[in-house]
């Protein structure tokens, strides 16, 4: 079955992390791996024995007339390395879920990666249960694989360290200088950490220029007789919706590819900005459901975030 990548909270939620420690207060003192945010496009490849390998974007498996960032072309120039992945499961008898990320030139284009697209892995599945990082790297050490690893920046002890650690340098995929990171993941080193949601307990810190919640330039316009709290709220989600919030739903379900698929990417972009809203803001009780609809209508501003890439 396909098993969709665990979401990655924002570094500055303080309920979350403060809720987190309440279950594990162990989070607190724990080494975490900091690891770079590579700005693409994430990927899986499930290994089973003797069968052939699946290929899956962030929602679904992958056929092999989808043409997700052209995805087959990067498994055939990394066919090597993903033999050994086989050839590891071939030879025992347990599968792995191997996680990455594609990057290249034709993927949100905020980041020079170099002339062709590539990917890094970062995080393994064996028999459905993650592994923690200091396992993932040992596994990929026994594959002399580890140079396919994200680029590893630092260990650190506590979380408030890791929070800490500035997501403000240059790339390390490629050396490249000038060139911005999109940020870091913070991931505990010697242990997973289940929340009683049943999501891993993870975190990630990006640095300004690739935020998915600014400032709006343009007010929408509002209806004159909408309570106060009502515009306060239809302003806040409007700045949620930005051009880098459109590209990370690219980054999860591809490229829109044609103005058929418009009214589906606005709904996609909704979506994605309401999972991080109702985060940090909270509807007022008993709120009519035309007036909360008005909250959320922004489909013409996400229109022409979308027609930039058709």
């Amino acid at each position: 079955m396909f098993k969709r990548y665990n979401s990655i909270e924002n570094h500055y939620r303080q309920k979350y992390i403060l809720n987190s420690i309440s279950q594990f207060p162990e989070i607190e003192n724990e080494k975490f791996s900091i690891r770079e945010k590579v700005d693409g496009a994430n990927v899986q490849f499930y290994f089973e024995k003797n069968k052939e390998m699946r290929v899956g974007k962030r929602s679904s498996y992958l056929n092999k007339e989808d043409s997700f960032f052209d995805i087959w072309n990067v498994i055939t120039k990394n066919e090597k390395v993903l033999s050994r992945f086989q050839d590891f499961v071939n030879e025992s008898d347990f599968t792995l879920r191997v996680y990455g990320e594609i990057f290249g030139p034709t993927i949100n284009g905020r980041v020079d990666y170099g002339p062709e697209q590539n990917i890094l892995f970062f995080d393994i599945e064996r028999d459905g249960q993650i592994v923690c990082q200091q396992k993932f790297e040992e596994i990929m050490k026994l594959l002399d694989v580890e140079d396919k690893m994200v680029p590893l920046l630092c260990y650190v002890d506590g979380i408030q360290e890791a929070i800490n650690v500035s997501c403000d340098f240059d790339s390390q995929v490629l050396c490249n200088h000038n060139n911005p990171a999109e940020g870091i993941v913070i991931k505990p080193y010697t242990k997973e950490f289940v929340l009683g949601n049943g999501s891993r307990f993870l975190l990630k810190k990006k640095s300004e220029k690739f935020k998915e919640k600014e400032s709006t330039d343009k007010a929408p316009k509002v209806e004159a007789d909408l309570p106060g709290n009502v515009v306060t709220l239809m302003l806040e989600f409007r700045s949620y919706i930005n051009k880098n919030r459109v590209l990370s739903v690219f980054s999860k379900y591809g490229e829109i590819e044609s103005p058929k698929e418009i009214g589906k990417y606005i709904q996609l972009v909704i979506d994605d900005a309401k999972e991080d809203f109702l985060k940090d803001n909270k509807l007022p009780n008993g709120l009519d459901k035309m007036i909360e609809k008005k909250i959320f209508n922004v489909g013409g501003h996400i229109v022409n975030l979308l027609k930039e890439h058709l």
